[in-house]
Formats: structure tokens, C-alpha cells, sequence
């Protein structure tokens, strides 16, 4: 059955009148709650979803997909990565303790290929474009960041895939430079 109250509440209930889910305006929201735990979206700023009476995730308004926290931070400092800039993660991930803060890729088969994590680049400017890359173009970046006391974009290590050499058509050279930062120091060195 169905439930118009005031307010702007729409009920939904079974044959039996439990009630198995709600539709809710306030003016700055709309929440869609199945027993306790809603899925909400503000119009303005992020899609937000709760379970077991807690926020899980939430999409904000510039398309960011949030875990474990409301807002996203900064892992990249100005001059901790080959681009001088500090990127906008679209994924982003936190928690407190090693159990909620652990990314796992598993792949179960039988067959020799395992998992997979790609990290992709062209020099196109839309969705779609493989427009190709040039010489020492940077890749690729795994950001090792630390808590300074002030933030989380001090950098102690990255591994920076990038290209070394005129890449082609099926022919793109590379290599791999590893860095770490000296004591004293703001930004990774390369090491090897």
C-alpha cells in the first residue's frame, strides 16, 4: 500500500501493514529509507547512504566517491609529484584502524592471469581518446603519504611509472623510478 502523509512523506507497507520503505522530503533532501538505514540525496551536494544507522558512502557534487568520510583530503603535495599539481582523487577511501582502511583486489580462477590494478594515460582531452603520449610522459604514481601534524601531503616515497622513449603505435617504452624522501626534506628523491 501506498501512504501520502504531511510533510511529504510517501509510505510504502506491505499487505500485512508493515512498512517496508519511506520517501522523505524536507526542502534541502530527499531520503529513501528502507527500515532505519536511508539513501539520501541532497540535491546540491552528494548521494549519501547509511547502514546500520551510520554513513557508508557518499557521492558528492563533483561526482567524488567517498568511503568513510564526508569530504575528501589531499595525498599529493605541490611538489610531490612530476605534475607540480595536486590532483582531485575520484575515489576515496578512509577509516580508522587496518581493517577499515584495506583495499583488496582478489581474483579467483584457474587459469595463470591474477589481479589486476591499471593505471592509464593518454594525451586526450575527452572520455574515450587514446590520443598518444610522449617522451618521459608520467603514467602512472603510487604515493606512499604520511600524517605531518598538519595534513596527510607530505610524501615519503612514490613509485612513478613513466615513458622513456618515442612511443608509437604498439610501441610504448618506459620505466619505473623509485623515490623516497631524505630526512629534512618536503618531496621525494629519485633512488633507483
Amino acid at each position: 500500500a501506498l501512504h501520502v502523509g504531511a510533510g511529504g512523506v510517501v509510505r510504502f507497507e506491505r499487505s500485512d501493514g508493515a512498512r517496508y520503505g519511506e520517501l522523505f522530503n524536507d526542502n534541502s533532501f530527499v531520503e529513501f529509507k528502507a527500515s532505519t538505514d536511508p539513501i539520501r540525496i541532497n540535491a546540491q551536494s552528494y548521494l549519501r547512504i547509511d547502514i546500520g544507522g551510520s554513513e557508508k558512502a557518499r557521492i558528492d557534487s563533483s561526482g567524488r566517491l567517498l568511503i568513510g568520510a564526508t569530504a575528501k583530503r589531499n595525498v599529493l603535495n605541490q611538489n610531490g609529484n612530476s605534475a607540480g599539481d595536486s590532483p582531485t582523487p575520484y575515489f576515496y577511501a578512509e577509516g580508522t584502524g587496518d581493517s577499515k582502511s584495506l583495499t583488496l583486489v582478489s581474483s579467483n580462477t584457474n587459469a595463470h592471469r591474477g589481479s589486476v590494478i591499471g593505471l592509464a594515460r593518454t594525451r586526450g582531452t575527452s572520455v574515450g581518446d587514446s590520443t598518444v603520449i610522449q617522451d618521459d610522459d608520467n603514467i602512472g604514481q603510487i604515493v606512499f603519504a604520511a600524517g605531518d601534524g598538519t595534513d596527510i601531503q607530505s610524501n615519503v616515497a612514490l613509485i612513478r611509472a613513466d615513458v622513456d622513449g618515442t612511443p608509437g603505435s604498439n610501441d610504448t617504452p618506459g620505466r619505473l623510478v623509485f623515490s623516497t624522501t631524505a630526512d629534512g626534506a618536503v618531496s621525494p628523491t629519485e633512488r633507483m
